[in-house]
This record gives C-alpha cells, structure tokens and sequence, in this order.
C-alpha cells in the first residue's frame, strides 16, 4: 500500500471537500506547496498511488491463463 507524504514545513492543506453520488465519493484536496523540491516528491508519491491503484485494478480483471496444450513425445531410451 502506498501513501502520500504531506511536509509540514513546506505544505499546508488548503481545502478539502467530498461528494457521494450513490455508492462512489470523490475527495478533493488542495495542497499548497512553498518548496520545489517538495513539489516534486508530492507529485511522485501520487505517480506511485496512482500506478499502484491502477496495476491493483488490472490485476482483478484479468482471467487466469490456460494451460497450453502441448503434445509430449516419449524418449525413446
């Protein structure tokens, strides 16, 4: 599981708000940042969720494979 790192010395959570329609929420954060540097790891860490999700959601989706037919031929020794 991945999580994202919030500096204190560098970023403050501006605002954050949710919406419910049914059975799925959307969370929004905004997220002030004075640094660059800290820019930067912020936006690595949610790549890294992000890619993380996604490989999650990909990997429930796929079918097992089937095993391949492949003939056998007995040695003849």
């Amino acid at each position: 599981m991945s999580s994202i790192w919030i500096d204190a010395r560098h970023m403050r959570i501006r605002k954050y708000t949710a919406a419910a329609t049914g059975p799925k929420s959307i969370v929004r954060v905004e997220i002030e940042v004075s640094e660059p540097g800290s820019l930067g790891y912020l936006l690595k860490d949610i790549g890294e969720a992000q890619r993380e999700v996604e490989a999650a959601r990909t990997k429930t989706k796929q079918k097992p494979a089937k095993p391949l037919a492949l003939p056998y031929y007995e040695s003849e020794s």
